[in-house]
C-alpha cells in the first residue's frame, strides 16, 4: 500500500522527469480521490522564458532600467500540475493541468 509520503515522492520524480524545464516545485497539495483509489498530488513549479536582453541589439536598454526589469520578471511563469498515483501500487497514472479558481 502506498502513503502519502510515497506518493508526493513518486509524483515530483516525474514531474521533474517529464518538465525538464521547470524549476522549483512545491507540493501545493495531496489528496486521496473520491474513490479512494489513488493520490491526486499538486506541484508548483517555475518555467522561464527568453531573456529579452538576450534578444538582439534592438532590445537594447532604450526605455529605462524599469521597463527591462519588468521585462525579465513577465519571463518567469508559475504553473500548477495535478499528478495521479494508484493508492494500491504505487504506479504513476498520468497527470493533469490543475484549473485555476
Amino acid at each position: 500500500m502506498t502513503t502519502f509520503q510515497d506518493a508526493i515522492r513518486i509524483a515530483s520524480q516525474n514531474a521533474e522527469e517529464l518538465l525538464k524545464q521547470a524549476t522549483k516545485f512545491e507540493v501545493e497539495k495531496a489528496i486521496l480521490s473520491d474513490d479512494g483509489k489513488r493520490y491526486e498530488v499538486t506541484l508548483s513549479y517555475e518555467l522561464k522564458g527568453k531573456d529579452p536582453l538576450s534578444v538582439g541589439s534592438s532590445a537594447k536598454n532604450t526605455q529605462g532600467p524599469g521597463l527591462m526589469e519588468l521585462a525579465r520578471l513577465m519571463t518567469y511563469r508559475k504553473q500548477y500540475k495535478t499528478f495521479f498515483v494508484d493508492k494500491k501500487t504505487g504506479t504513476f497514472t498520468g497527470f493533469k493541468i490543475r484549473k485555476q479558481a
